[in-house]
């Protein structure tokens, strides 16, 4: 279930990967009077908006089936790239440049790999007039009703079967199996505790995410606790 997309990029909840956004702020703001052309604002002299920004973060976790270090990479070679924003189906705002990606509570294992990072990303309107980096804004690749029409079926479907199989968004359920969805086994303790439902496509439920266990399993493994 694709939440969000931003050109080749997008935040998706499956069965091999969970990649979420948190922590979204945006705003629509007026322009001083007899405003003078800066990068940050559109060469105008009247009334006028300001360039509209985006803000959120993303939590990448090895455990969620995110290679850390590779979404960093690709992230730092999107930087100054301009495209549209999609939130939920829905086109978010004006053609977007990404400013600036910050990589913070970045962890590794014993080995040095990356295990988890936080990334924080920052857009800005794309103004070819006053941005000092120029790049060409790429045509609408989908229209918001179309997109919109597929996620929304896909919840729909998700709903259904939930509904059927007794299990919701929200409730909390323990392992009746020894395996996650991946086939790895059950670390020790893991099975005695609850976890929350987070999301679901089809039988597979994603468990935990993002500030839980993070991982998925399949319907025959869980029960209502």
């Amino acid at each position: 279930m694709v939440i969000a997309k931003w050109g080749r990029k997008e935040w998706s909840v499956s069965r091999s990967s969970i990649l979420n956004i948190s922590d979204m702020s945006f705003s629509y703001q007026q322009t001083a009077d007899n405003n003078t052309s800066t990068e940050e604002n559109k060469l105008t002299n009247q009334r006028g908006k300001e360039l509209f920004p985006l803000k959120f973060s993303t939590i990448l976790y090895a455990g969620a089936g995110v290679d850390v270090r590779a979404e960093i990479k690709d992230w730092e070679s999107l930087v100054t790239s301009v495209n549209y924003f999609y939130l939920g189906g829905e086109l978010l705002g004006p053609a977007l440049q990404l400013r600036k990606v910050s990589v913070t509570d970045v962890k590794t294992d014993d080995s040095g790999k990356m295990i988890y990072a936080k990334l924080s990303f920052e857009f800005k309107e794309y103004d070819q007039e006053t941005s000092s980096v120029k790049t060409n804004v790429p045509p609408l690749e989908i229209t918001a009703s179309k997109e919109s029409k597929i996620i929304k079926k896909e919840e729909n479907e998700a709903l259904m079967v939930s509904e059927l199989n007794g299990i919701r968004i929200g409730d909390w359920v323990r392992f009746v199996g020894n395996t996650w969805g991946n086939g790895a086994e059950l670390k020790k303790g893991w099975a005695d505790r609850s976890h929350e439902v987070t999301a679901i496509q089809g039988e597979t439920y994603i468990l935990g995410f993002p500030n839980g266990i993070c991982a998925w399993a399949y319907r025959k493994d869980i029960t209502l606790d």
